[in-house]
């Protein structure tokens, strides 16, 4: 039972950026960036379970099997998604001429920005998680969730270039996270 509610939260949690990611792509623009921030709200009032927002605080490799079943809960998740439009093809079409090493370092910001967005809410500074969220998007930092809605709400066809892209972006996301964390904590 306790997998079944973390693969259902996943899944919500999914769902959720892909309303934040739709919001951002029908406004654009700071307002956009900042009407993107509902999805990680949503989430963190809900207790919903997003991988970039979990990631950071593995400590066992347990964790890590936890993060997986998370993550593939958000894709599908992100794959529920309803609606389509038009600019998310640009976006996408964008975003995969972009090398390879560029999307992980800009994976890595998102990362670092997203595990700020979690501390923020835990002290009930929620006006900073706001500001994290609205600045990965204005910086086009790469958040491996929001990708994958970005990529469902396209209607494109899945490649393994995009998969690839993808998995760069997970790992990056990763990454920046636990090095966030890993500062905090220097004493």
């Amino acid at each position: 039972m306790k997998n079944f509610a973390l693969i259902i939260k996943s899944i919500f949690a999914g769902f959720c950026i892909g309303i934040g990611a739709y919001l951002y792509l029908q406004v654009g623009g700071i307002t956009g960036a900042f009407l993107f921030s509902i999805g990680l709200l949503s989430i963190l009032l809900l207790n919903y379970k997003l991988y970039t927002g979990f990631i950071g605080y593995v400590e066992k490799p347990k964790d890590l099997l936890t993060a997986l079943k998370i993550l593939i809960g958000n894709i599908i998740g992100c794959c529920l998604f309803p609606f389509r439009h038009e600019q998310a093809i640009n976006l996408i079409n964008l975003k995969i001429t972009i090398p390879l090493h560029i999307i992980f370092c800009k994976a890595i910001i998102c990362g670092i920005l997203i595990y700020i967005a979690i501390e923020a809410w835990k002290t009930k500074r929620e006006w900073i998680t706001m500001l994290a969220v609205a600045s990965f998007i204005l910086c086009g930092a790469e958040h491996s969730i929001a990708d994958i809605c970005y990529l469902v709400i396209s209607g494109l066809q899945f490649t393994l270039q995009y998969l690839l892209m993808i998995i760069v972006i997970v790992v990056g996301n990763g990454i920046g996270s636990y090095i966030a964390r890993l500062a905090q904590n220097i004493k």
